[in-house]
């Protein structure tokens, strides 16, 4: 690589045509663009849609796939927009060569990949907020996995809180398992 000067004089050689972008012309990645960017409704574009892109590079970070699968014909994209949700058993779904990334991030995803504008995570300072709280482990309830997670975490915070009645607590249930297994072997 050269200097930027070296390269501006052989960005014609490789083919650049000359000129401004036209008004209204899409530029980046189609898939990759939010619905109302596709649509060519610039008057929308704000945060929002700069944040859809982010959530689709996450999600694929995440899941080493797009989730749009490469498509780039913007009818078509328009369509599988309107019908995406990063939620549910799709995300359950690992890739063949890693296991599953934690889902409360995928659910993130989600959350900025809206369709509806309005639906969408408001803002990056909002999105970085979220994030900070999944760091702290404070995973919202969405499904049995995020709610294993919640549980698990809240049942750890109160073990630290009262770690006397945790543990007798605990020598209650072994107790009370071996009688039951006593009480079952000896009805045979």
């Amino acid at each position: 690589m050269g200097q930027p000067e070296e390269l501006a004089e052989e960005l014609p050689s490789r083919g650049r045509v000359g000129g401004s972008t036209r008004a209204g012309s899409l530029i980046g990645t189609l898939s990759c663009m939010s619905p109302e960017q596709l649509r060519g409704e610039h008057a929308q574009l704000d945060a929002r849609s700069d944040l859809y892109a982010v959530g689709l590079l996450l999600f694929e970070l995440l899941k080493l796939r797009h989730p749009f699968g490469g498509v780039e014909d913007p009818s078509v994209l328009a369509t599988l927009q309107k019908e995406l949700r990063l939620g549910g058993s799709r995300l359950l779904k690992a890739h063949p060569y890693q296991r599953l990334p934690p889902i409360e991030y995928l659910y993130f995803c989600g959350d900025l990949c809206t369709y509806k504008v309005e639906d969408r995570v408001p803002s990056a300072v909002v999105a970085l907020q979220m994030i900070e709280a999944l760091e702290r482990g404070e995973v919202p309830v969405r499904c049995h996995l995020t709610l294993t997670k919640r549980m698990t975490r809240e049942s750890g915070r109160w073990v630290e809180r009262h770690p006397n009645t945790a543990f007798l607590a605990m020598v209650l249930g072994a107790v009370a398992v071996v009688a039951g297994l006593g009480v079952f072997a000896g009805m045979w």
